[in-house]
């Protein structure tokens, strides 16, 4: 018997997931949708490190801060614990984080607030829309490019069409 295992075989049988990916080969509609996402995947991966930058820099600033202190809603204890807690404040709110580091008392109150109002700034606001914008703009860009080469190449059919008749 080639497979003892039922638990690999189960594996095996999952792959049969990635046949949906068949029909991007049947619909042209679907060939350019996957063609623009994937001219995306560069712009995607810049913007995913300047945001680790921007996590890592204020977990680092954010440690020596507060002392690398455990708190409720975010733990400065590590890298990895304040970047997480970081990341968990820009993608659901950092109101209830601004009032809890404004009540560590060996940190003034106008530090911990431009520390988070800063943080949510770059993170959120600038970050994020500048993402948008720029991948918005990428794919307008592609469907401009698919488009004027759509017409040259319409132009260019009926010019040898008739330079053929004019040669003949």
């Amino acid at each position: 018997m080639l497979f003892r295992s039922p638990q690999l075989i189960l594996l095996l049988r999952l792959f049969r997931v990635f046949r949906i990916f068949r029909l991007f080969e049947l619909n042209n509609t679907l060939k350019q949708i996957e063609k623009r996402i994937l001219s995306t995947i560069p712009t995607i991966i810049t913007f995913l490190a300047l945001i680790l930058i921007i996590l890592y820099s204020y977990a680092i600033i954010g440690m020596y801060l507060f002392e690398f202190r455990k708190l409720n809603s975010i733990d400065f204890s590590s890298v990895y614990d304040s970047m997480l807690g970081l990341f968990i404040a820009m993608t659901s709110g950092w109101a209830e984080l601004l009032t809890e580091l404004r009540q560590v008392k060996e940190v003034p109150g106008i530090v911990s607030d431009l520390y988070i109002i800063s943080f949510f700034i770059f993170s959120v606001l600038i970050t994020l829309n500048v993402f948008l914008a720029v991948m918005t703009s990428q794919v307008q860009d592609k469907i401009k490019n698919e488009r004027s080469e759509e017409h040259t190449s319409e132009l260019q059919s009926p010019c040898n069409l008739v330079c053929r008749l004019l040669l003949e």
